[in-house]
């Protein structure tokens, strides 16, 4: 056996034990991340709060949306979703009419071109 086929056996070997290792390392601390956190006085993961120290806040729709005691009409914002649906699907069948009329002369050209060279 050679020489470098023995050094790259055992780099296999080194780097790959590293990989194992890391990977059952790092899924064991995160299972334990509570424990890890206690003992390095760290935080896994914080909450930030801004305005005020509201977290959550509830969803006021558009007043396009609002029925007339400020509630929220499911109606009126279905209606604009479905809207909103038909508009994205008739520009995607656009795009593909567009790309569909530029790629063709492309592929008619390039197959003339290579009809002339074979002559």
């Amino acid at each position: 056996m050679s020489k470098l086929n023995r050094t790259t056996r055992g780099l296999t070997f080194v780097f790959g034990t590293v990989l194992v290792f890391g990977i059952a390392c790092g899924s064991i601390l995160e299972a334990n991340k509570d424990a890890v956190d206690g003992y390095l006085k760290t935080h896994s993961s914080t909450l930030v709060q801004k305005d005020g120290g509201k977290l959550f806040d509830t969803f006021t729709p558009d007043k396009e949306y609002l029925t007339e005691d400020g509630k929220g009409d499911s109606k009126k914002i279905v209606k604009a979703h479905e809207d909103l649906a038909k508009q994205i699907q008739a520009e995607g069948t656009q795009y593909h009419q567009l790309k569909r009329i530029t790629i063709n002369p492309l592929v008619f050209l390039s197959k003339c071109i290579i009809i002339i060279i074979i002559q």
